[in-house]
């Protein structure tokens, strides 16, 4: 019997496509954003808190390493998506939920929210379980008509 099509990577061992450009047209984080952007003004919690954003996302069945990255489905199909993916409200909403997300590192029940990487990761997944309920709601993320990535 035929083993099962297993993914090539786990959804946290994806590789994010970092790429690219997210323009925000108004606001306090107007401007052009990259990657590495983002990590010299809002800093690296913000990059884990994306990354694992992304890892959250669907990942495709496939073998295939060329497809290696984070994928979704959308109208049965799966599409490579990235940081240039992201829609501008939803990269400003982020860069605002990290700014407040750190300052919880302060507060005892927070030490787990360290400026780093690994602190944003812990934040969207405590985010997402549902532990930082009211201020921080889990949020529900998907693709609109565009393929941009938005908080639905």
């Amino acid at each position: 019997m035929p083993s099962p099509i297993q993914p090539e990577t786990t959804k946290t061992e994806a590789v994010l496509d970092t790429s690219g450009v997210v323009t925000i047209p108004s606001g306090p984080y107007a401007g052009d954003w990259t990657w590495e952007r983002v990590g010299r003004e809002s800093g690296s919690f913000t990059q884990g808190y994306m990354g694992a954003l992304f890892a959250s996302m669907d990942a495709p069945p496939t073998r295939n390493v060329e497809r290696q990255g984070v994928y979704t489905l959308k109208d049965g199909r799966y599409h490579a998506i990235g940081f240039s993916d992201l829609a501008p409200e939803t990269l400003a909403r982020i860069m605002e939920d990290c700014r407040r997300g750190v300052e919880l590192s302060s507060v005892p029940f927070g030490a787990r929210y360290n400026p780093n990487r690994a602190g944003g990761l812990f934040f969207w997944q405590d985010r997402q379980a549902g532990v930082l309920t009211p201020g921080y709601p889990p949020l529900t993320v998907a693709l609109d008509d565009a393929g941009k990535v938005v908080f639905a």
